[in-house]
């Protein structure tokens, strides 16, 4: 007899936070993985059926798409169930062309790269990070529809104003046939 043995498809992610005070050369580089969040699996899901009688999200995939970045100076650890930061400080947009990349086969990622540069946040603890989809505005701050993908705690930074930190995350899929 004949058994069907389906694919097993995971997401994960794992972050990078390289911290670099540019005026006496402290760094801090702290990696761990992230929370893909029940509204992040939904956003997988819709990419998937874009069904123009469906909900909102499959309706309009362009919602559903990896947009922004976020930090927050929140400590409660990331889970399943979030839609938010704890504490969000700073949002900013991916820039399509040059804030991510995309390899294929062996690895199936993307990788975001977005940094927090030298006098933004000075005196913060940042110490939570989100990515968020775009919803119906490209101006993060305005959209609804929009949904938190992924977030995770590190230890926190206290921001100076020479220090940049850099966010590097990289989402991908295994798949075990």
């Amino acid at each position: 007899m004949f058994s069907l043995r389906p694919d097993v498809i995971q997401l994960y992610g794992i972050l990078t936070v390289t911290a670099f005070d540019t005026k006496d050369g402290r760094l801090f580089r702290h990696t761990k993985k992230n929370q893909v969040t029940d509204l992040g699996r939904e956003v997988v899901l819709g990419l998937l059926l874009q069904d123009p009688a469906g909900d909102v999200y499959q309706q309009n995939p362009e919602y559903n798409q990896i947009w922004s970045l976020s930090v927050g100076d929140g400590t409660t650890p990331p889970s399943r169930d979030d839609t938010g930061l704890d504490n969000l400080l700073w949002t900013s947009v991916i820039a399509r062309a040059t804030d991510y990349t995309i390899t294929y086969s062996p690895q199936w990622e993307i990788k975001i790269s977005k940094v927090v540069p030298a006098g933004t946040l000075t005196g913060s603890n940042i110490s939570e990070v989100g990515l968020f989809t775009r919803g119906d505005n490209d101006v993060p701050g305005l959209a609804s529809n929009k949904r938190l993908y992924a977030r995770q705690v590190h230890a926190v930074v206290p921001k100076t104003p020479t220090m940049i930190i850099e966010y590097e995350w990289r989402l991908g899929v295994t798949v075990q046939i």
